[in-house]
């Protein structure tokens, strides 16, 4: 209840003031100096933040030799060697960029305005006092009355003397005055030296740290990664400002909306980023989401690039195998594939086309094997090559159908965008329809078996390196439907069967993508294009930590979610089948070895194991 004790105390007092760094304003960086590591990475000045903050230390010493204890940014930067001295310019412009409101503490002034209070910011900071007020206008913060900054007084919060300099000017009593700020010294020590009554405002990454251990672990490991400190940094803002810091584990919706914000969000985002660069490079025209892992790539994506042209496209791959009949890497290397294949197709095109049994087979064929399954294909593919070329043209004009809107065909060179692949299915399909167009195939990962075999007739490349675990990030990424089994008159066929996992997929993928959407939104809200990049790296290893390392409350949220890859979506495996040993994992060690409960008339003691049994005496 901070709020309410915060507001009881401001009704307390007379004059309320305010620190503004991680107070009033937040950063988008997990510490301050994340900035200037930022500021050399944009403007590509290595180790820009040991210039930077040797310079400030160097200034410092100066002038304190002068009597000044305080520095400004035109002193720090008297010591930036020459070639750099332009980034004095680009550091406040950076700072005036990535600096936001602090929702919470923007209630807190407006409930002091209100309640007739007059509010005044007090700051250690080199910053000049002008360009703090444009800060805090910027911001919602116009009606605060007064800035001290220490740069410009030359006095320090941090000595206590900067407090007294206020209390003169302001000509009041040190205990009409409330003080609130996130440094324990500076703002509530010094502070309270003084006289003043001071409430202590943790940073906001700290509670962030607090509530989620991942991504404390995750940092401590990485902490010299600039991309780690802004997606952390990100994460800590978003959440604090939408009121999501805390824990979730009676709140489904909020849960999932925070996956798709800390999980699923850097994975679309840094794809999409990589994308929009290879489009440029590849001179692409045109691009094709597949879905159902295209639905919030291609969302992200045209966040990222809201002038390119894209379609969201059902191509599943049962319609894609029917139309491209490619089964030959299957055969050779997968027995569940090409088994699976081969009923797959029998079924679709039995239930499909008419008069296409033979009218003197009364037997089902053999397909328990891959060899029976390539006997059976070989005898049936010259009547299913007739199919084939059906679904082909059937799918040709599917693809017109999506340019109804549009008068322009489509473009000569286009991208094919899905999350992996194993066999090309997809891809093999839409090039057999497109045969006239330079199709590209954009994959954020692909199966290295088979790479060689496809290169030769396919044009295809992938953002990451390394393999991922596919369950988890396809729920993180597809759409909210139901499995496409095919298409008829230009519109998706859903599995209409069995399908209760996949109702409780669907509801899910809601709220990610709407955490997705939102998230992405609000990183182009701080940062150009240009000043933000997500590597591969970091997005598989931070999913990597949520994998291995699952709270309670995950094993409770993902115990009833499964995950079916195979084509007719009936194999249904948990996401994370080891996550229930877990269950436990926030109990003591002291929990697990020893405990004492009561059954029935008996008091239970459990040891290392062992169990004994005590009769209790019952009351009369």
């Amino acid at each position: 209840m901070f709020l309410d004790d915060i507001k009881q105390k401001i009704n307390e007092h007379n004059l309320i003031s305010f620190d503004i760094f991680d107070t009033l304003l937040l950063r988008p960086y997990v510490t301050p100096e994340n900035l200037w590591d930022h500021l050399g990475d944009i403007y590509n000045v290595a180790n820009f933040r040991n210039i930077r903050w040797w310079a400030f230390l160097d200034a410092r010493e100066k002038y304190c030799k002068e009597g000044i204890d305080e520095v400004t940014i035109d002193q720090i930067y008297e010591f930036i060697p020459e070639e750099y001295k332009f980034l004095q310019e680009k550091e406040m412009d950076l700072e005036f960029k990535v600096l936001q409101q602090n929702y919470e503490m923007k209630q807190v002034v407006d409930f002091a305005i209100a309640s007739g209070k007059k509010v005044i910011a007090v700051s250690d900071m080199y910053l000049p006092k002008y360009f703090l007020r444009k800060l805090l206008d910027k911001n919602g913060y116009s009606e605060i009355s007064q800035i001290y900054v220490s740069s410009e007084i030359k006095l320090l919060k941090g000595r206590g003397e900067l407090y007294n300099y206020v209390l003169n000017e302001e000509k009041i009593s040190a205990s009409k005055v409330l003080h609130i700020g996130d440094n324990f010294h500076s703002d509530v020590e010094m502070a309270k030296k003084n006289g003043i009554d001071a409430v202590y405002y943790p940073k906001i990454i700290d509670k962030y740290f607090e509530n989620n251990f991942r991504a404390k672990d995750y940092y401590e490991k990485n902490k010299i990664s600039l991309e780690t400190s802004i997606m952390i940094g990100l994460f800590a803002l978003f959440l604090h400002n939408n009121n999501l810091l805390t824990p979730t584990e009676l709140d489904s919706e909020k849960y999932w909306y925070k996956i798709g914000v800390e999980y699923a969000a850097p994975l679309a985002f840094g794809f999409s980023q990589w994308l929009d660069k290879k489009f440029k490079e590849d001179n692409i025209e045109e691009a094709l989401f597949v879905a159902r892992d295209g639905y919030i790539l291609q969302k992200v994506f045209e966040i990222v690039n809201p002038h390119f042209k894209t379609h969201y496209i059902y191509a599943p791959r049962m319609l894609s195998l029917a139309g491209s009949l490619d089964l030959d890497k299957k055969f050779e290397y997968s027995d569940f594939e090409s088994i699976s294949g081969i009923k797959a197709l029998k079924n679709y095109f039995e239930n499909k086309y008419e008069n296409i049994n033979d009218e003197n087979s009364d037997n089902e064929p053999d397909l328990s094997s891959r060899r029976s399954a390539y006997k059976y294909f070989m005898e049936k593919k010259a009547v299913w090559k007739k199919y084939s070329e059906a679904e082909i043209e059937y799918y040709k004009n599917y693809l017109e159908f999506l340019h109804k809107e549009d008068t322009a065909k489509f473009a000569n060179r286009i991208a094919m965008v899905d999350l992996m692949t194993t066999f090309y299915t997809a891809q093999v399909f839409l090039q057999k329809v497109l045969s006239h167009k330079d199709t590209i195939g954009y994959y954020y990962w692909v199966a290295p078996e088979y790479q060689h075999h496809y290169s030769k007739f396919l044009k295809f490349t992938s953002f990451s390196q390394y393999r991922y675990y596919i369950p988890f990030v396809e729920l993180l990424i597809t759409s909210p439907e139901l499995p496409i089994t095919g298409i008829k008159d230009f519109k998706p066929v859903y599995k209409s069967n069995n399908v209760e996992k996949e109702i409780i997929r669907a509801e899910i993928s809601k709220y990610i993508s709407k955490g997705v959407v939102d998230f992405v939104q609000f990183i182009y809200k701080i940062f150009s294009h240009d000043e933000i990049n997500i590597n591969y790296s970091f997005i598989n290893t931070w999913i990597d930590r949520f994998r291995y390392t699952p709270s309670k409350i995950d094993a409770e949220m993902f115990e009833n979610l499964s995950h079916a890859w195979e084509i007719n979506h009936s194999n249904y495996k948990p996401i994370f089948p080891n996550w229930k040993i877990k269950k436990n994992r926030n109990l003591t060690t002291l929990q697990k070895i020893f405990s004492v409960k009561n059954e029935d008339n008996h008091k239970v003691l459990r040891c290392c194991g062992v169990k004994v049994k005590f009769k209790r005496k019952i009351a009369k």
